[in-house]
């Protein structure tokens, strides 16, 4: 019996993107989430800022969603950009949207 060997190609951002695990996120310190999910994502080098905003989103609360649903509904089927859904969350905790984590790997 012949086995055929299958080389896929190997994509370093994607891999790495399977690594984030972020905890659930909450509004109680919402600044200290972000600046923790902000260092994942420089670690793991994820500069893409529709991939930031998917991990954020996979780690939403379900009791959330009602809160960013009128943002998720004007994007259609546009990728929602980190920045956007980053100042949405931030306004639905009523903190300061303007910490963040300063990456040193950061283009």
């Amino acid at each position: 019996m012949q086995s055929d060997n299958v080389t896929l190609p190997f994509d370093p951002a994607a891999a790495a993107a399977a690594q984030v695990k972020l905890p659930k996120f909450s509004t109680i310190d919402a600044s200290m989430w972000f600046w923790w999910a902000e260092v994942q994502f420089c670690l793991k080098r994820i500069t893409s800022s529709t991939t930031q905003a998917d991990h954020i989103l996979a780690s939403l609360l379900d009791e959330l969603f009602p809160h960013i649903l009128e943002l998720l509904i004007s994007k259609g089927d546009t990728a929602i950009e980190y920045s956007d859904l980053k100042a949405m969350l931030h306004s639905i905790g009523s903190i300061a949207s303007n910490s963040s984590y300063n990456c040193p790997n950061s283009p």
